[in-house]
Order: structure tokens, then sequence, then C-alpha cells
């Protein structure tokens, strides 16, 4: 056994090896029994000590109790009809004395039917709320061991989630992700919790420990009208504890043997008054991730350590100092698999009055491992997540203001290239909220403003030659109503306006649902939604080199990843190219970053000098190749090589597209959906839609085709030239027709290669400049990575849960997703970008059943999760095998297998203690599965932890 997991678990038995003893004498238990919806008195609850002798004793009509037993330490279980059991153990007893007791019991209605806050952004009942609303609630949180949150919404439907490692995941709803994700509006606590500047969703960073998740909203579709940009699919929200209503300390400890991983966390909450309480939690988590060998990274540490002067010098090129230049040949392809992570979050409560509450709140979160990137994976080192935050809740007045920063530490960095990753950025918000009721309650509104601004700062290394110009500003303001209609329907309208510093026009997103009441607790919609997404600072403003173009660096290309704030002109109004890049130019003529003539005499030329440098020609006749270059007459033609899908097309028949301007895209969303609870034992939620996202902006996608002389105008226009050398070099002495044999036999080995040094290809094999224009990095010849508004894009889906109560211990419970296309070809819009995968399955589905036993103290569940195929493309890797056939895409890889896993779930109430055991087993019978392309397998993953109540 390791030494470190043997410590362990001596500190763990340690904190269960005191247990209470009763003594002869007696004491009394005393309290009341409380609805946690209503808060009126649960008369009739039973009131149980368990061990203590005594006969349960039944709440009165106040909902008192009191219970006499010999003095010790209990667990004490409440029960009632229509009621979730309740337990509260070490509950201590003493002689002569009166304990009290107050407890609040959840009725099975309620935990199917919870109060939600993100739908509406006021308090409503799920059933009620205009959106479906899939709640992940408090038990199921403390009973399931996680490294990160994003695994209790797993089972949720409509949620996608790549895992590239044991914490690190991209989450989105209904698809359309990728391994650098900000796609789906996170919040926590009304607050956005991605990281800013950013703007990717890092869940690990939220500083919030497990224990004080209250519970997890999931809403699905648009929510624009209310909550503003990056709401196209849903939000997804983690509400935490209030110190006011949840005191107590607790000490957590857990254990992942098979990847070492070991974490503890703690959190204390305390009043000070009974209208002042705090609560402070900490966490700390190291572990190892699953092995990936990424073969770009392998390739680009070989290639600098092959040449290192010249991986030095291209860095120096970049800006770097010689420090940096140096650490980056350390840096590059050197992965650390080890990861860890320490937070803290502060807050304080202070109950201004019975329906007003200001907040302070503080987090903190100090991490460092892998995290994937639109660039391949980085290093990360000391990153710091911290945020303050503010709030006031006064009747319908809600007001905010927080700030969001971020720190990479002083070691962050892209392992393609090894160069180092600065974000200081920071995210201040403020936000108004309101809502008024007239004509008795028939019509109800909530209006009201937001504020946001992000100061990117990255020195240069992200944002480039766009550091000083990247800050953005958005404003927000809007307004919803919900009128009554009759007794049965509702009308819920919603509008916003948004302005964004970086776009020419305010955006307008509306929003409209029509509700019927079924029955009580039984809600039909029609809704309509349109959202919008703004271009986040690295559309706008990214500039960045991505490290050598995967096998294509060896020639001396690269990829500089570079948002498109202002587009970028590759073609003249006369349909000419503006320019191409190459690595093969001569310092002499500019060197590889000199924006050279794109025509086929300068590609000539630069042929003439590769074949020399690779020993196919002598000096001489490399010479003479390049003084008989053709002239515009289209003699040579001229063939564009697509990097997205290898497709080879001559010049004169295709143009380069320039790109545009990035713009907001939108979603307009038509959705049927109901909602509905079934006697109080069944929670049946199901929506069928259909979404046309306008304007989609892509991923980074290459826009810049290479250019290659073609072959058969090639060997026709040298055939001539070269025949007429042969018989002028001959004297005679060899024929005509001896001459243009032999003359066939050569150009066709210069255009297309042959048995030269090293199997060296021809010119027409040879990508001799790649498409370039005065907008592109000229540090060098590089492909350039940007996005794109790639047209408009339509699809179904299908979305339902099912939750149910078979009998008090056991819940089934299960969701199921469809969606009708996970793959676009967009070729024939103007722009000609490639596909768009979905990067998500098309059918998706969850099945659980759990048995939870409060008397005896133990809970299990066992889950089922099924994905179907897809393909997949993100960071320059493209799963897509499945949808296109092999292409010999750099890097191509299957697409993503389909998977089925079975999770587990187990844990005791250790009696007459405080402590609980949990264990969850991922993975069960260690089916290796990848969730997308350019992460490592995973298999099985068992984690163990205690909880420890110690008041």
């Amino acid at each position: 056994m390791r030494p470190r997991l043997a410590a362990y678990i001596a500190i763990l038995w340690g904190l269960l090896a005191g247990t209470g003893s009763a003594s002869g004498q007696t004491g009394t238990l005393s309290g009341t029994i409380t609805d946690a919806e209503t808060g009126m008195p649960a008369a009739g609850a039973e009131v149980e000590i368990l061990g203590g002798g005594a006969s349960p004793a039944l709440a009165d009509e106040s909902g008192h109790f009191t219970i006499s037993v010999p003095a010790g330490s209990y667990a004490v279980v409440i029960s009632s009809l229509g009621y979730r059991d309740h337990r509260e153990d070490g509950v201590s007893i003493r002689a002569g004395a009166t304990t009290t007791l107050d407890v609040v019991i959840v009725s099975q209605a309620l935990e199917l039917d919870a109060i939600v806050v993100t739908a509406s952004r006021q308090e409503e009942k799920n059933t009620t709320a205009p959106a479906t609303t899939y709640v992940v609630g408090e038990i199921e949180v403390a009973e399931r061991p996680v490294v990160t949150p994003t695994d209790y919404v797993r089972t949720a439907p409509g949620v996608d989630i790549i895992s590239s490692g044991t914490q690190s995941t991209n989450v989105v709803i209904r698809g359309f992700n990728n391994l650098f994700s900000g796609a789906l509006h996170t919040l926590t606590d009304h607050r956005l919790a991605g990281v800013p500047s950013l703007r990717v969703n890092l869940l690990h960073f939220i500083p919030a420990v497990n224990d004080d998740i209250e519970r997890i909203e999931v809403v699905l579709g648009p929510g624009s009208a209310l909550y503003g940009p990056q709401t196209a699919n849903g939000v997804l929200h983690l509400i935490t504890k209030s110190p006011l209503t949840s005191q107590g300390t607790t000490v957590t400890l857990g254990a992942g043997p098979r990847k070492d991983v070991f974490q503890g966390s703690f959190r204390t909450a305390h009043r000070v008054s009974d209208n002042l309480a705090f609560k402070v939690s900490g966490h700390s988590v190291a572990g190892n991730e699953w092995i990936f060998v990424d073969p770009e990274e392998q390739a680009a540490r070989a290639a600098a350590y092959a040449d290192p002067d010249a991986f030095m010098a291209q860095l120096l090129a970049r800006g770097l100092s010689q420090a940096q230049a140096a650490q980056a040949l350390v840096n590059v392809g050197a992965r650390d698999y080890t990861f860890s992570r320490q937070s803290v979050d502060a807050r304080v409560d202070w109950q201004l009055a019975e329906d007003g509450r200001l907040t302070f709140n503080y987090g903190l979160t100090n991490s460092g491992g892998l995290e994937m990137t639109g660039l391949g994976a980085g290093q990360t080192e000391d990153w710091k997540y911290e945020f303050f935050q503010t709030r006031l809740n006064k009747g319908r007045l809600f007001a905010q203001w927080y700030l969001n920063s971020s720190d990479a530490g002083n070691n962050s960095f892209l392992l393609r290239d090894g160069a180092p990753i600065v974000d200081t950025s920071r995210l201040f918000v403020g936000q108004l909220q309101h809502g008024a009721a007239f004509g008795g309650g028939k019509y109800d509104f909530t209006y009201g403003l937001d504020v946001f601004w992000t100061d990117p700062q990255t020195a240069g290394t992200i944002n480039g030659r766009n550091e000083l110009d990247d800050q953005i500003s958005e404003f927000g303001a809007y307004i919803q109503n919900k009128t009554e209609l009759t007794d049965r329907w509702d009308l819920v309208l919603a509008g916003r306006v948004d302005s964004h510093s970086a776009l020419e026009s305010r955006v307008f997103s509306p929003r409209a649902a029509l509700v019927y009441e079924v029955a009580e607790s039984h809600r039909l919609r029609f809704t309509y939604n349109r959202a919008f997404s703004t271009p986040s600072t690295s559309n706008l403003f990214l500039d960045i080199y991505g490290g050598p173009a995967g096998e294509l660096g060896t020639l001396g290309y690269g990829v500089r990843a570079q948002g498109s704030y202002e587009g970028f002109t590759f073609t003249n109004p006369d349909g000419s190219l503006v320019g191409m890049r190459s690595p093969f130019n001569p310092a002499a003529n500019g060197g590889p970053g000199q924006l050279i003539p794109a025509d086929a005499a300068t590609l000539w030329r630069l042929g003439a000098g590769v074949l020399q440098q690779a020993g196919v020609l002598d000096a001489a006749t490399a010479a003479l190749l390049a003084g008989v270059a053709p002239g515009a007459n289209g003699a040579v033609g001229i063939n564009l090589l697509d990097p997205n899908t290898q497709a080879l097309s001559p010049l004169a028949s295709h143009s380069v597209p320039n790109v545009d301007r990035i713009k907001e895209a939108t979603t307009s969303t038509f959705e049927v959906g109901y909602q509905g609870l079934i006697d109080n034992k069944v929670l049946l939620a199901a929506d069928v839609w259909y979404s046309e996202k306008a304007d989609f902006v892509s991923p980074l996608v290459v826009t810049t085709p290479l250019l290659l002389l073609d072959g058969p105008s090639m060997v026709a226009y040298m055939v001539p030239l070269i025949t007429e050398e042969l018989l002028r070099a001959s004297g005679g002495l060899i024929d005509v027709a001896t001459a243009q044999a032999t003359a066939t036999g050569l150009a066709g080995q210069l255009a297309d290669g042959g048995d030269g040094p090293g199997g060296t290809p021809g010119l027409a094999e040879l990508p001799l400049g790649v498409v370039s224009g005065p907008q592109v990095d000229p540090s060098g010849s590089n492909l350039l990575l940007t996005y794109v508004n790639a047209g408009d894009i339509g699809l179904w889906g299908a979305d339902f849960s099912i939750k149910a109560f078979l009998t008090d211990e056991w819940v089934l419970a299960a969701t199921g997703s469809w969606v009708s296309d996970d793959y676009f070809d967009l070729s024939e819009i103007e722009n000609g970008i490639a596909p768009i995968a979905l990067n998500a399955p098309d059918l998706k589905g969850t099945l659980s059943i759990g048995y939870r036993n409060v008397r005896r103290g133990l809970n299990l569940e066992t889950r089922l999760r099924a994905n179907s195929v897809f393909p997949a493309e993100s960071a320059g890797y493209a799963g897509t095998r499945c949808e296109t056939g092999p292409r010999g895409l750099l890097f191509e890889t299957d697409c993503v297998g389909r998977y089925a896993l079975v999770d587990v779930t187990g844990g005791y109430r250790v009696p007459n203690t405080r402590a609980t055991l949990q264990v969850t087993v991922s993975n069960l019978f260690d089916e290796r599965y990848r969730s997308f392309v350019g992460v490592p397998e995973i298999g099985r993953f068992l984690m163990a932890q205690v909880k420890y109540e110690l008041f």
C-alpha cells in the first residue's frame, strides 16, 4: 500500500473512532418540526431516537415534540407521510438537561417540484417556470463524491460534457462544444463563473466546496431576454447555502487511489446574531491526470531540440526575451500529468428585514495542471481565479456588483511552442433588477439593467498587437411581463436591448411564452426565443502563435490564431490574390514574413530554390530554371490546397474569400414543452424544439489555403524549354524525339518528384506559399486560424427527464436527448468555411435507480450513461472519419465512439457519530473511452470520502 494512502486511511479511521455512549441518567430532547415550503408546523410527524429505547413521539398541532432517553449521543429520525425521512446524527443528550432540536422537513412534492430562480430570475415553482429546469438537489450533491461540480450534471438532459482529464471539463447544453468553451452561461450565486476575458468555463475554478452547494439548476433553452449574451442554449446555475439558514462545521476527506487523488475540504458557518451570519470554506485537491500523448506536441519538441538555435531565434523574433525563449525550449512538449488546486470561499449574510438581505462574498482558487485551449493543451501553474461580490435583495429589488479577476501565474504556457501565457484580466459587472405586480397580481413585471466591462491584460502573449485596444463595454436593459389571461392561460413576453462596444449596432432579444395549466402542477408551454452571442475578446482580439503547422512545420509553416475584429483581405477587387508568405522566401527578399506576390513566377523561383537546397538541382541548373519562370499569361497554373479538407482545386476557378469582421450570432428557437408533477411522486418534463442559428460563430478554423504549382501545366511549360536546352548542349548528338522524351521525363520528375535524395517531392507536391494579407501577423509564413460567421444552421431536438418515487426508499430516474444533426456541411455558403461539427452526440441518455434508507443510514445508486458515435473537431484535431472517410488530414482520427458506462454510488452513516462514508465508482467496468478528440481515454475511477460534522 502506498504510504500516502495508508496515512490517509488512518486519518479517516481516526475521525470515525469516537462514538457516543449512553449513561444510566436520562435527558430530554425537545423541538419543533416545520414544513420547508410553507413554514407551517408539521403536525403528526414522528420523531424517533435510534437506540434510545424510548417510543417515538408525535409532533403536536404546533409541531412540537418531547422525548426522554438515557444520556448519550444518538441519531434522530423524523418521518411523516408524504415527506422524505430526515436524519440528524450525533445529537448529544445530557443527563438532567433538555436538548433543543428544530428540524425543517421537505415534502416529496417539494423535492420534485423545487423552488427555482434561474428561468425567470425570481423564485417560482419548477413546474410553473417558463422553461424546463433540471435540478440537482442538496441530497444528490451530498451523496456523490466528485473532484469537480461538473460530475453532478452528467445525467441532466441536453447537457454535453468533454472530460479532458481528472478535473478539466467543458460543458454546454444542446451541443456546439469545443475544447475551450465559454458558450454556456454559467452562474454561481447569480455571478458569472467563467474566467474573465478568455470567456472559458472552468468549473473546477469555482471556489465553493461541494458541501456548500445547495442545488444546481440547469435551464434548457435560450435565455438572452433576461440574461443577455451567451445564453443561446441554456443556463447552468450553482447556488450555495446561506449561513443564516445552514450553520455548523463539516470536514470532508476523500481519495481516488487509481489516480492518486487526495482531497480535503471544510465548511464552517455561524450566526453572530439573529440577523448576521458568516461562513468560510476551503478545499485542496491533488492528483494525476489520465495519460495522453499529443503527436503535435511531440513533433514540436523534436523540432525544437533538433535545432534549438533556430527555435529560440523564432521566439526572439516574436518579441520574447532571451530568458523567456530559453524557458520555452524547456517547456515545449513537456507535459506534467499532475494537478493541484486550492480554494477558499467566504461569505457574510446580513438580514436587513424580513424580505431584505445583504450579502458579501469573496472567493479565490489557485490551480495548476493541464487545461485545453483552442490551440492545444496548456500547462498551468499557480493560476489564480478571484472574485469579490456584493449582493442586495429587498422584496423584488435585486442589486449586485462583482469583480472577477484572473492571474495565469509565472509559468503557464502552451505546450505546442512552450511560449508563456500571461493573463491578468478583469471583469466588472453591475446589475439592477426590480419587479412589480398590478391588477391584483394579474400583470407581473420584471425589469432590470446590466453593465459589463471586460479588461483583458495579457502582456501581448494572447492578444498580441491588439493589447492596447481590446477592452469591451456592454450595456443591457430588459423587461418581462407575465399576464394571467385566464385561470389556466398565462402569457409571458420579454424583450432585451444590448449594446456592445465592438459591434456596430444594438441587439434586440425577444421572448414569448404561452403557458397552459393542464391541471395543478401540470404546465404545457409554447415558447419562442431569440438569443444572441456576442463575440468574445478572443473572437475579436486574439493574436497568438500556435506552433508549427503539424507536418507542414518541417517545411517552416506555423499557425497563427487571430481574432477578426477588422476582418482579413486576401483577394483584390479584380479577383487576384493580395499576396502570400513563404518559408522559402530568402532573407534578401524579406524572409518568411514578407508579403510577396502570389503568382506563378514567384512560386516558380521559390521552387527552384527549394530543389537546390534539397540537392535535387545543382546551383547552375537551379539558376537556369529560375531564369525561365513563366509570366503572367497563365502558362503554368496555380492550385489551392485547403488544409481543412486536403482538397486541391485550381486557383483559376476558385476564389479565396475575404473574412468579414466578426459579428454577433443569433439563435431563434421554437419549443413546445411540458412539465408535470403526477401524484406528488413523479416529475416528468419533455421538450421538442427547433433552433436556427444565424451567423453562427465558428471555432478557430484555417482560412488561408496553401499554394502549389500545377503539375500538368508545369510539365507542358517545361518540356519545350528543356528540349531546347538538351539540343543545344548536345551539339546535335541527339535528335529532337530523343530530346523531347528525355525532357518529358525530367520535367515530370521535377514536377511530381521521383527517386531524388530522400524521396524529395516535386514542385507540384510542395506547398510553396500560404495565402496571406496585410492584417495577418507578419512574423512568419503562418496559416491563419480565425473565427468566422459561418452562416445559418438549423436543427431539431428533443429532451426528456423523469424522476419517480417508486416507494419512499426507491427512486427511478431517466433522461434522454436527441438532435437531428451532428455535422453541418457549409461548403455551399459564400465564405466557403469547412464543415462544422456539433461536437456532441445526436443521441444520449441516462437511467438510474437509487435506494435511500434514512433510518439505516444507507444510500445506493446505479447509473447508466450512453452516447452515440459523433464527429468532433477542435484545437486542430479532426475526429471526422465516420462522416467523411479518411482524407489524409493532419492528425485526423476516428470519430468519438459510442459508449455505455455504469456508475455506482454508495454511502453509510456511521451509527452514533456525525460521520458519513460515501463512495462513487465511475465507469465501473473500466471501459476505456474518450469523450472527445485530443483528450485521453478514461477508465474506471473510484472516489471515496468521509464527511464529519463537528457541530
